[in-house]
């Protein structure tokens, strides 16, 4: 009974561990939409997509307050609105101030389910009007993220369609990502494996007509900044030279690392066998035969050399040598009798 209910105690508390371990989320899929004004500010669609492996009641994406400044942010799921409130019951959503950053957490109930939650916002005054040049530069997912993110697309659009060779963009971020300027000034950038704590930004330079409420800001240049940014490709380029490079030791090193292993591992069990033959076997030895003797070998009692011989224990064999010791020096007398037949009647 004891067992039973150890047993159904252990169980009991393992299953719950074992569902604590498996609960976890993945980021699908991320598009990101940003529609352009001419007054330099930035109406921004985010489309995330939550895979849950167990039960979540929350998630949360935050928006650092360094240059600019954030409004109108409203939350949704298949086009329902999340009303803003602190009571954090499903359907509802908060804005909470870090300092450093706004935090807009939203609540839900979701179970071993994929949902896909939509973050609307508008950035204000981010793009700057140069001495030559309207410039964006925003960094449109943030390096504090924690999980993967699977198959992010960024499209950016103008005020205004803009004929070809008009926009100039440079892309910060993963190695493998890329991007691409439409004919119509759109800036499509992509990226199917994003890494946690990875950032990616965009900088794109535009016509100063296209932004005429815009911010003057008349540091920026067009010079400047293509320098500045040929520098940043020359280093990219350079890192993925070196990637490049290890990738391809490593591709190396397995071709001949695996023989080498198995030659290794052959012959440390040959060794490790070699050792066990001449160190590792119980020495043998040699069978011995018990002598019986038919004298007496002691004359200390029977009882003593038992107790001593089985370490404290006293064998069957110690009675019947005490009777026979007994006998022998006069205290007891035995005889022997012949075993009698019982009669009919008993």
């Amino acid at each position: 009974m004891r067992r039973i209910l150890l047993s159904a105690f252990i169980f009991c508390c393992i299953i719950p561990l074992k569902d604590l371990s498996a609960k976890s989320y993945k980021i699908t899929n991320v598009q990101i939409d940003a529609q352009l004004t001419s007054k330099g500010n930035m109406q921004v669609t985010e489309h995330r997509t939550f895979e849950f492996k167990g039960k979540f009641s929350y998630s949360y994406r935050s928006f650092p307050k360094d240059r600019v400044r954030y409004q109108d942010i409203v939350v949704s799921e298949a086009g329902k609105l999340y009303q803003e409130s602190d009571s954090e019951q499903p359907g509802t959503f908060r804005i909470i101030d870090r300092g450093s950053k706004l935090e807009v957490r939203w609540y839900y109930s979701a179970r071993n389910e994929q949902r896909i939650f939509t973050i609307n916002y508008q950035v204000n005054k981010l793009v700057e009007r140069g001495e030559d040049v309207a410039v964006l530069y925003y960094k449109f997912i943030g390096d504090d993220w924690s999980k993967l993110q699977q198959h992010v697309l960024i499209t950016i659009m103008p005020p205004e369609s803009l004929e070809e060779g008009y926009v100039n963009a440079w892309r910060h971020g993963p190695l493998w990502g890329e991007y691409r300027i439409e004919k119509t000034g759109t800036i499509s950038a992509w990226c199917d494996r994003f890494p946690a704590e990875t950032f990616f930004e965009i900088r794109a330079l535009y016509p100063l007509e296209g932004f005429s409420g815009a911010v003057e800001n008349p540091q920026l240049n067009r010079d400047a900044i293509v320098a500045a940014e040929a520098a940043w490709v020359e280093r990219a380029n350079q890192k993925r030279i070196d990637a490049i490079d290890s990738m391809q030791q490593r591709k190396e090193r397995e071709k001949f690392g695996f023989p080498l292993a198995l030659v290794l591992s052959f012959t440390g069990l040959l060794g490790v066998m070699y050792l066990y033959n001449r160190y590792g076997k119980r020495p043998t030895l040699p069978e011995r035969k018990p002598e019986f003797l038919s004298e007496v070998p002691s004359e200390d009692p029977p009882a003593l050399v038992s107790y001593l011989l089985n370490s404290g224990m006293l064998s069957g064999s110690a009675l019947i040598s005490t009777l026979f010791d007994l006998a022998s020096k006069g205290y007891l007398e035995m005889k022997e009798y012949d075993k009698i037949k019982p009669k009919f009647w008993g």
